[in-house]
């Protein structure tokens, strides 16, 4: 039971985040105590159950670490009381700088004057404000001071969750992999396990979440038309096209029906609804274009793919969930790059140049880019890419980062639910 738990995790993923559409193996206990027992070193072969990936093992640890502050007894909470910030005098001072010493953001040293908001604490808060998706001002405001009285409690059991969450992906994420963190709203590029590049993205509003997926990329299409989904054109851009005649055909917006086209003028729109809708809308490439200059195609049944957007202002937010499912890319030139190159030598060491000839030709990426002509470029190399849902991660400095729940997929006492649907009843607490 402990060896299925740790191998595959310890309930259905359907129980915990219905929004979870990574297939499970199927489990032979059978053959997986076999393969254990037939092993020479017991040890060697527990030890291979869990994922191998940096991600997983760094939050085991960081799990030890939050554990042991749980049994020193946590953290008080903040009192409310003024902002605290760089060059302030203020006796909870003092107790920011225990706070922020126990996780890690601020080091132990010397101060004459411990009630003094000085630049280290400046900078440790800002960390923190970093770690936990916050304006990073340096300032204790009521926003960092409630994200700093969350019990030590319910920080272990949001890595407890995520640590479940990497047990449900597959052992071999691949070679080379694309994967993007809906909750942290970042792309990031693999290679042999080592991240090469991270971006923004802007991902699916609460109402229209991104799902948590896997697929293949197969193809990077420049320029593309934008087949505006019914639901999209039905509560969002008809309306404006009844209150402005000239709103479809100044944007691009070709109508079609029965594979014909119509002219926006001799369509009577006031008759067209959610429920009476015999017409398909579609945005031509361009400027305007929402998909931007490029997007990215990979296989899965929910119609979700990367792509540019013009609206480049959007990466600027700190919470960036305002696309309709789709996740739209930061820099879609290096995505392209990385993918379609057929020399990567260029990763190791060396920062990216989109200036430079980084392996493939930028100047003909840039230059389909900008084009006006529809191009379909099939992806030689058949890349994965996971989109997941990690609302706790370990960067590679240490640094425990968190996230708010934004889709509501962490149950309230994961733990507890953990333990509840463990297969063996009894080895929840020997796999952390």
């Amino acid at each position: 039971a402990y060896s299925v738990d740790v191998r595959y995790g310890r309930f259905d993923p359907q129980e915990i985040d219905p929004f979870w559409h990574i297939a499970q193996p199927d489990v032979d206990e059978l053959a997986l105590l076999r393969s254990i027992l037939a092993n020479e070193d017991m040890s060697a072969a527990l030890q291979a159950l869990p994922p191998s990936e940096a991600g997983y093992q760094r939050l085991h640890d960081a799990l030890a670490h939050y554990r042991q502050v749980a049994v020193n007894g946590g953290w008080s909470p903040l009192q409310a009381g003024p902002l605290l910030e760089f060059g302030t005098y203020h006796p909870e001072v003092t107790f920011l700088r225990h706070r922020l010493l126990m996780e890690g953001d601020l080091e132990l040293q010397p101060v004459r004057d411990e009630e003094f908001y000085d630049r280290a604490v400046k900078h440790a808060v800002e960390r923190f404000q970093v770690r936990h998706g916050l304006n990073m001002d340096g300032v204790v405001g009521p926003a960092t001071r409630k994200v700093m009285n969350v019990p030590v409690a319910e920080r272990i059991e949001k890595i407890i969750l995520n640590m479940e969450r990497w047990r449900w992906l597959p052992r071999d994420l691949g070679q080379r992999f694309i994967m993007v963190n809906t909750a942290g709203y970042e792309l990031a590029a693999f290679e042999n396990q080592q991240p090469q590049f991270t971006m923004w993205v802007i991902i699916g509003t609460p109402e229209r979440q991104t799902p948590t997926l896997k697929g293949t990329l197969h193809t990077v299409v420049f320029n593309p038309y934008w087949t505006v989904p019914q639901t999209i054109a039905a509560e969002e851009l008809i309306p404006k096209q009844q209150r402005d005649p000239d709103y479809f055909s100044e944007r691009g917006i070709r109508v079609y029906r029965n594979n014909k086209e119509l002219d926006p003028r001799d369509v009577n729109w006031s008759k067209v609804n959610k429920d009476y809708l015999p017409y398909v809308l579609r945005q031509d490439p361009g400027p305007r274009n929402p998909l931007g200059r490029i997007k990215f195609l990979f296989s899965n049944r929910h119609q979700v793919y990367l792509h540019d957007t013009p609206q480049q202002g959007l990466f600027n937010q700190t919470k960036r969930a305002f696309s309709h499912g789709c996740v739209r890319v930061e820099n879609p030139l290096r995505l392209a790059n990385y993918i379609l190159g057929d020399d990567n030598s260029w990763y190791e060491g060396k920062a990216w140049d989109e200036d430079e000839d980084n392996g493939w030709d930028v100047d003909k990426i840039k230059a389909m880019m900008e084009a006006e002509d529809r191009v379909e470029v099939p992806v030689t190399e058949r890349i994965p890419i996971y989109l997941v849902y990690w609302t706790a991660w370990v960067a590679e400095d240490g640094g425990v980062f968190f996230r708010p729940d934004i889709y509501e997929r962490d149950p309230p006492n994961c733990a507890d639910i953990a333990v509840k649907a463990t297969k063996s009843g009894d080895s929840a607490d020997i796999i952390q």
